[in-house]
């Protein structure tokens, strides 16, 4: 699949003047800057906003040369079953995708995705019909997703691109109708600011547009007490943070979800935070469905599932289930922008 660089689509995120292509890179015609092309992926990497994670980086690597080798589904399926003897967490399932159903689907959309993956998301959106653009650090990531698109009938509305600095993106003010951020994929393991970030992207998105935010919760119960080593992202937010920070960068309808039993891994449940009813019938009726998880999903959870059982019972004597908008491991957050 050759990327085709519309009109208007990708600009210089210098002076936002026209880029035009011409061997190996991306000029542009009024500052005269120029950006690698490779493999049709236009590289904007600036000035690290974060340190290279080299763990991502050689397991991007590993799956790209495996997938050129045996094609991208042997290549997947074998990188799930090292993750599984790992005990690491699987998000690569659609299943992780279920919150786009509340973001608008028109042919017109444009839609902005910081953090790859191994594509499963953008490539769910792209059976909308959607204009999809995704932006990682990590150039390995985007070629197995562009390997992986070629599946898709409607790939040309994936524009892949690779960047590393929020100030960097190469996109007109205003330009895209949703934007979509998964900082515990794409900021794993260093320190940013959610508040920073969301002031930069918030430039990009329309008035009326939506935004999407996977992150992690500062005072997750497994942060705190470091049973689990996945959960670890350097940007995280509490509940009532989260939401201040949202509303003071202009959104409202905010809605904020717990994934659950984790953010990060394959959700069963998808639970409404300031929905007190929803809340406890969850904790008295579906909970209890988990100890009817198979062996192998609670030795991936080890003793943190055997607490999470015990706080759960003491919440519902106590009365005090809310407490899992103070405790939650992660939180999904939809919010629309003001319009003007």
């Amino acid at each position: 699949m050759k990327q085709e660089f519309f009109n208007n689509s990708i600009v210089c995120p210098k002076c936002n003047g026209h880029l035009e292509s011409v061997p190996y890179n991306l000029e542009c015609k009024s500052c005269k800057l120029c950006w690698l092309v490779k493999d049709d992926i236009p590289d904007f990497s600036g000035e690290p906003l974060i340190p290279k994670n080299q763990n991502s980086i050689k397991e991007a690597k590993y799956l790209l040369n495996n997938a050129r080798k045996v094609g991208w589904r042997t290549a997947l399926y074998n990188y799930k079953k090292t993750l599984v003897r790992k005990g690491a967490p699987i998000n690569e399932d659609i299943r992780v995708t279920d919150w786009r159903f509340h973001l608008p689907n028109g042919d017109s959309q444009k839609i902005l995705i910081i953090g790859c993956g191994m594509g499963i998301l953008p490539l769910s959106l792209l059976e909308n019909n959607q204009k999809i653009f995704a932006i990682d650090s990590v150039w390995e990531k985007l070629a197995f997703l562009k390997l992986r698109s070629a599946d898709y009938k409607n790939n040309k509305n994936l524009i892949l691109l690779k960047a590393n600095k929020i100030d960097r993106l190469p996109f007109e003010k205003s330009y895209f109708n949703s934007i979509i951020i998964s900082f515990p994929n794409y900021f794993t393991g260093y320190s940013v600011n959610f508040s920073h970030i969301l002031k930069k992207i918030n430039m990009f998105l329309k008035p009326g547009g939506y935004i999407y935010v996977s992150i992690d919760n500062s005072f997750a119960i497994n942060r705190l007490i470091r049973f689990s080593k996945h959960s670890m992202s350097g940007l995280s937010g509490n509940f009532f943070d989260l939401k201040n920070t949202l509303r003071a960068n202009h959104f409202s309808k905010i809605n904020v979800f717990a994934p659950l039993p984790d953010h990060i891994r394959i959700p069963l449940f998808s639970l409404p935070l300031d929905n007190h009813y929803a809340i406890r019938h969850f904790f008295m009726k579906i909970f209890p469905l988990f100890d009817m998880a198979t062996p192998e999903s609670k030795k991936a959870y080890g003793l943190y599932f055997i607490l999470i059982k015990f706080l759960v019972k003491v919440s519902i004597v106590l009365r005090l289930t809310a407490l899992i908008k103070i405790f939650a491991p992660g939180f999904s957050i939809i919010a629309k922008k003001i319009s003007n």
